[in-house]
């Protein structure tokens, strides 16, 4: 009887905290923003001066899962690993910020994952 008392005791205590346990969940299970496809990078055809709104060597990136489609210039592209041996287009789940660059729309990216 003893010993049945101090199971009782301990399994709500055990039930009560278990639960906080599982806080560090993988980055795949992290939600994301938007869905978003890279096309590849954007070549100059002449020198950019002023990164205003010049996007020489940005990504072509827009959003797949939002009503904006058009290229979205973003604010740090060295943020991506491409896969090796793989070319664009790239699918990716993206977390963003609002920026702007020169006035203009841009994003910078905060997390993202492939998919």
């Amino acid at each position: 009887m003893n010993m049945m008392r101090k199971v009782l005791i301990w399994v709500p205590f055990f039930l009560l905290f278990w639960p906080a346990c599982k806080k560090n969940d993988t980055v795949t299970s992290f939600p994301y923003q938007n869905l978003a496809v890279i096309g590849g990078v954007n070549p100059c055809e002449y020198a950019c001066i002023v990164n205003c709104p010049c996007a020489c060597d940005d990504l072509y990136f827009h959003f797949t899962d939002s009503t904006y489609s058009a290229n979205i210039p973003v604010d740090n592209p060295q943020i991506f690993q491409f896969p090796k041996n793989s070319s664009p287009p790239y699918r990716v789940k993206v977390n963003w910020t609002n920026t702007t660059r020169c006035g203009t729309f841009a994003i910078k990216i905060t997390a993202y994952t492939f998919y």
